[in-house]
């Protein structure tokens, strides 16, 4: 399946996002809702968190950050993000964590310069792919990702538009996270909808 137009720069929340309350904001300074998650660095500088990969890590959902609270079954997250291209990877990915127990069971859905928006499954450390949707158009530098949790259905969307849909009923609740899983990223203005 392939997705194209998909830099449509309009965004407004989702239909789900709407049914639900704001729950915080955060708009990714030193002292806000973010802890460091198990590989890479980041720093905050000018409102923005930068988050560098650690190209070592076997895993590389890895690496990322995530709230210091935890979400339950149904929200909807949104977060900017800039893929920086100073790093010399011709790769970069950038996504979310959802639904983390621990760092080897979690869910992870991400997008990428290779064109194409990915839902993993980590099983006591084990990944195995559950859907893959190729994109017809590059990725923009700068955009808005957003991702829907309703119980076992998730979506994920991109400015405002939806990319993947999938179905996972492997965990209850977790945590939140988000990161740059290849390359260096940078966020802000992350929002969370309960």
């Amino acid at each position: 399946m392939a997705i194209s137009s998909v830099t449509s720069s309009s965004f407004s929340p989702s239909s789900l996002a709407k049914q639900l309350r704001l729950s915080f904001t955060d708009s990714l300074q030193k002292d806000g809702f973010i802890k460091k998650g198990l590989t890479g660095s980041f720093r905050f500088l000018q409102n923005r968190l930068f988050l560098t990969p650690d190209p070592r890590s076997t895993t590389k959902e890895s690496n990322h950050v995530t709230t210091t609270r935890r979400v339950g079954n149904k929200f909807s997250a949104k977060v900017n993000v800039t893929l920086e291209d100073h790093t010399g990877q011709s790769r970069k990915d950038a996504g979310f964590i959802l639904k983390k127990q621990d760092d080897k069971n979690y869910l992870s859905m991400s997008i990428s310069t290779k064109q194409d928006v990915r839902f993993y499954r980590v099983v006591n450390g084990e990944k195995s792919l559950i859907k893959t949707v190729s994109l017809d158009e590059q990725i923009p530098k700068n955009f808005d990702m957003q991702v829907d949790v309703n119980n076992s259905n998730f979506d994920f969307y991109m400015n405002g538009k939806k990319l993947l849909s999938a179905k996972d009923s492997t965990f209850s609740g977790g945590e939140l996270g988000f990161g740059s899983f290849h390359g260096l990223g940078s966020f802000s203005d992350l929002e969370i909808y309960q």
